[in-house]
């Protein structure tokens, strides 16, 4: 198992746990076997290196009772959380963007496309996740963090019910559907990811979300649905959040725009810059 990927997903207190449902799947039933496999799926994952993600978000709409789609497209170092990510921009509703580009550094959001904020001065706007881990901004940024969806499954909680044999892009896998408490999986994820999790968990009724998980048959995600109902933020009512995981150990080399063509814009969204 790749160490490195498992050590940024999970705390001590994880593979402890991990270890234990190892210990009780051996002597129980299919349940045990299934919490297993979903309790384990973050670190089977991470073991894969890298992939390539595709994201589908179903959000409310600006107005009552309207919906929409944003979606996105890129790919994930697990062992650094580093990444690039494209994400279709006129879904989002930002005047005069058509496609936005989305760069994960050490825990910092590098954004390209966003020229009405930079006026047009700087190519890159920059988003520090640790800096914002506690508000509306980081939240959103997050249903493009497949790390931070990742580190959600920790919080299995209740009842995991085996829906059956399906493939997704072709690959055989076991569909999983169970509930996750965000709290519970805070205080199991490694302490850099903890903050926004209880953030999470603070916006979201009952601090539960529905998981739907596809798990291959090494146990990798193959594919991750949530369906969360958001009690506060920005993004109220029901959110459904699809990300689908391919071309695992793809080569991923993200590095940090250049510091004079970035513009530090925490500060817009509730944090300091810096």
């Amino acid at each position: 198992m790749h160490t490195a990927g498992m050590r940024r997903l999970l705390s001590p207190a994880a593979l402890a746990l991990t270890a234990t449902l190892t210990l009780g799947a051996a002597a129980c039933g299919s349940h045990h076997s299934a919490l297993l496999i979903v309790g384990s799926s973050a670190l089977k994952t991470a073991d894969g290196k890298s992939a390539r993600v595709e994201t589908t978000a179903d959000l409310p709409g600006a107005t009552a009772g309207t919906r929409r789609t944003t979606k996105g497209s890129g790919i994930v170092d697990f062992t650094t959380g580093n990444g690039e990510f494209t994400v279709d921009a006129a879904s989002l509703g930002i005047p005069g963007a058509t496609s936005l580009q989305l760069d994960s550094v050490s825990s910092v959001f590098y954004i390209k496309g966003l020229s009405a904020l930079t006026g047009g001065l700087k190519p890159w706007i920059k988003l520090d996740l640790a800096t914002l881990a506690k508000t509306a901004g980081a939240q959103s940024l997050n249903l493009f963090d497949p790390t931070a969806n990742l580190n959600q499954l920790q919080g299995v909680t209740g009842t995991v019910r085996v829906v059956g044999k399906e493939k997704v892009r072709g690959t055989q896998t076991t569909h999983y559907a169970f509930n996750v408490d965000l709290l519970k999986a805070a205080r199991l994820v490694a302490a850099d990811k903890r903050a926004a999790l209880q953030s999470a968990a603070s916006s979201v009724a009952n601090h539960t979300v529905a998981v739907e998980l596809w798990a291959d048959s090494q146990g990798r995600a193959r594919k991750i649905t949530q369906t969360i109902q958001v009690a506060s933020g920005t993004i109220s009512g029901q959110t459904k959040l699809t990300q689908e995981f391919y071309d695992f150990g793809i080569k991923v080399s993200v590095t940090a725009p250049p510091p004079d063509q970035v513009l530090d814009a925490s500060a817009l969204f509730g944090g300091a810059g810096g």
